[in-house]
């Protein structure tokens, strides 16, 4: 189960709300027949914010009261893509591996702040994962204790002309990460629109977090809902493959307004690169956000095109066979993954 939101904990000194915190979460997990309890706390934080090493010492005390009361069970922390202050969460990192049973390195969400061009692109991207991962373990995480979360989503950017954007970079207001941006006209060419085999998509600027441009501008969407797209030849490209990125995309035209749309997501040609990527560094596993995803959506949904794909691919990862060799990260990276081998 997902732990409750602690984030009142963490800013107080109670010790005996802390345990109360811990009793309440132990006899949930244990009324409702489950084996464990993740951590998955994103606010922002300071460095040097106290709340840093309380959140390890919650996370420690909870494994210690959870593995008295239910042997076996497994306590485990979501953290980002890369330790480095990803959306302003500076957290211990490796102290909260280290106080849990298992780290789930979210592989996904790489675009949550975006520094250079604003414009659409992968949602984990290869080079990322394996320069946050290699990090971690630089760091001095224990591999063994690290699971590679992996999407099995992608997300939906609406294309506007790159005048469109604000000279200032100011954007258009702030929003939340679930909602995704409307509007924003189309144009790019003197006829002010958007080419649909544009592989360069310009998007809204959408702040987060303090950072004018993020993936808030797209929308999520789950991969049964992207491959259907593709199935169908509802698209104004086919499924395109960046070779950087090492990740599928693709563009349509929106039959209700004519807006150009880019969809950047994975499948099983881009997941089973990454998670050769994860046996390459011995990390203890892959864990995919989330299973339903090649589920058709709605009320008595089945299982999607292109699903038998993504779990025979998940299947190899399990059973140990190689699926790719040897990633290629590029020669900085790969470097940093032999020494990391060798330590």
């Amino acid at each position: 189960m997902a732990a409750p939101e602690p984030l009142p904990i963490l800013a107080g000194d109670d010790a005996t709300a802390r345990a109360v915190w811990i009793a309440t979460t132990v006899t949930e997990i244990q009324a409702q027949f489950l084996d464990g309890v993740v951590f998955d706390f994103e606010a922002p934080l300071l460095p040097t914010d106290p709340a840093n090493s309380k959140y390890v010492s919650l996370v420690a005390e909870t494994r210690a009261a959870l593995h008295a009361r239910i042997p076996g069970s497994q306590v485990s922390v979501c953290l980002a893509w890369s330790p480095h202050g990803v959306d302003g969460r500076y957290y211990d990192n490796i102290g909260l591996i280290e106080a849990a049973d298992l780290g789930y390195i979210m592989g996904y969400d790489t675009r949550s702040q975006i520094m250079a061009q604003c414009v659409a692109s992968a949602n984990a991207a290869l080079p990322a994962l394996a320069w946050g991962l290699c990090e971690y373990l630089t760091l001095g995480a224990d591999p063994q204790k690290l699971v590679l979360g992996v999407p099995w989503y992608g997300y939906d950017y609406r294309c506007i002309p790159q005048g469109e954007q604000g000279e200032d970079g100011s954007g258009r207001g702030e929003r939340g990460r679930e909602g995704g941006a409307e509007g924003g006209g189309q144009g790019g060419g003197e006829d002010g629109r958007v080419d649909p085999t544009t592989v360069t998509c310009a998007m809204e600027l959408v702040p987060f977090r303090g950072v004018g441009c993020s993936d808030a501008a797209g929308r999520q969407v789950p991969y049964s809902t992207i491959q259907a797209r593709l199935t169908a030849g509802e698209t104004s490209t086919g499924r395109r493959w960046d070779g950087y990125m090492q990740t599928p995309f693709y563009n349509y035209v929106d039959p209700g307004d004519g807006s150009v749309h880019q969809v950047h997501y994975d499948d099983s040609e881009s997941l089973r690169v990454k998670y050769d990527l994860a046996r390459q560094l011995g990390l203890r596993g892959v864990g995919p956000y989330t299973f339903d995803d090649v589920w058709e959506e709605g009320e008595g949904g089945r299982e999607g095109e292109g699903a038998d794909a993504m779990w025979a691919v998940l299947r190899m990862y399990v059973e140990g066979d190689t699926a790719t060799g040897e990633v290629e990260i590029g020669r900085k990276w790969e470097k940093e993954v032999d020494e990391v081998g060798t330590r």
